[in-house]
């Protein structure tokens, strides 16, 4: 017999989610909570919020990311255990065993998918096919606007190419064994040095439009 659940039914995500909010509201009323995530734009109740916290009411996942926005925390506090810790374990829904808080928190920042080979060159390259569906490349830093380099003007080909030119040189790289670790040959080499030195031209006409100095 095919086993079924209440459409309500809270499972150990939610529990989590439940207690972080709890957790980090801290010493703050509900009725200011509530007033918060009103100007966030998710309005919910100071009962409401009781009953969140009591595992009554789910957390669907637009009033997760208001929570998130008004604790100012990532919506990975919200749904994670609070300890990074090898030696705690917690439970999260969809695996039917409990892991090592490490883990799950290493997995949910994009970093180790949560099964892993035993094998040095098994694990290595899933991590690297990990990391390619799990986070965007780069993830640009929005601190202080970047002066562009020749890189940066490249067409989509010759940046292919010269990402596999960079990391052809870390052979023991995870990304460059998933990339395949091929080098340049030497017509792709010639190739790619006249785009940048083209690319370093438009990088300093670039430059000068924009006032930048050195």
């Amino acid at each position: 017999m095919t086993a079924t659940r209440s459409v309500n039914q809270i499972d150990s995500t939610g529990q989590q989610v439940a207690d972080n909010i709890k957790r980090l509201r801290g010493g703050m009323q509900y009725k200011e909570l509530a007033e918060k995530l009103k100007g966030a734009g998710r309005p919910i109740t100071p009962i409401g919020l009781k009953r969140i916290e009591t595992c009554e009411r789910k957390v669907d996942v637009d009033d997760l990311m208001a929570f998130a926005v008004v604790f100012d925390v990532s919506p990975l506090t919200l749904l994670l255990p609070p300890s990074g810790s090898k030696s705690i374990t917690g439970q999260i829904t969809g695996c039917d065993h409990e892991l090592g808080c490490n883990v799950i928190w290493s997995w949910a920042t994009g970093n180790e998918p949560l099964a892993v080979p035993k094998t040095q060159p098994g694990y290595d390259r899933a991590v690297a096919e990990y990391q390619g569906r799990a986070i965007p490349q780069p993830i640009e830093n929005r601190a202080a606007p970047s002066v562009p380099t020749a890189v940066n003007f490249l067409d989509a080909d010759m940046s292919a190419l010269f990402r596999r030119r960079e990391l052809s040189q870390w052979a023991d790289s995870p990304l460059a064994e998933a990339a395949g670790n091929t080098p340049l040959n030497a017509s792709e080499e010639k190739t790619l040095n006249d785009a940048l030195s083209s690319a370093g031209e438009a990088a300093r006409e670039y430059y000068k439009a924009q006032n930048y100095s050195d």
